[in-house]
């Protein structure tokens, strides 16, 4: 029920994006960006909220019953859904609030002397992202 109720509040904020920004792209106005930077707060907090019971409630489930070769394919299907140009960007959200040892351990099939480097990009796409929709680097 929790990550149900979860879902529905991250896909209604979602939509709330979607609509707010063709408004914002009409005519770049002021007021509805700021409305659109307060959506993707609240769409901000509700995913690290879903993510926090995610990973306090499904992950041991997931470590209990998928080995780690099946976890590799999960997140290689993943990648494969993800355009290389929004690579960085997505790697940085990750690594703005997420665990440096897991953030490395994801990137496994980097070269080890890459992992920081490809970090340090994605943290450096991020923030300019978030400069742009949140009016600073470090939301």
């Amino acid at each position: 029920v929790l990550f149900r109720s979860q879902h529905h509040v991250v896909a209604e904020l979602l939509e709330h994006t979607v609509v707010q920004r063709a408004a914002w792209r009409k005519d770049a106005d002021s007021a509805r960006a700021a409305e659109l930077a307060a959506i993707y707060t609240r769409l901000y907090d509700a995913l690290i909220e879903h993510l926090d019971a995610e990973e306090q409630h499904v992950m041991p489930l997931v470590e209990a019953c998928i080995t780690h070769k099946e976890w590799a394919k999960i997140g290689k299907a993943a990648q494969r859904g993800t355009p290389l140009k929004d690579g960085p960007r997505m790697l940085g959200m990750l690594a703005y609030d997420g665990d440096p040892d897991v953030i490395l351990t994801m990137l496994g099939a980097v070269p080890a002397p890459m992992r920081r480097v490809v970090v340090r990009i994605g943290r450096r796409a991020y923030a300019k992202h978030a400069a742009r929709v949140y009016g600073t680097p470090t939301p």
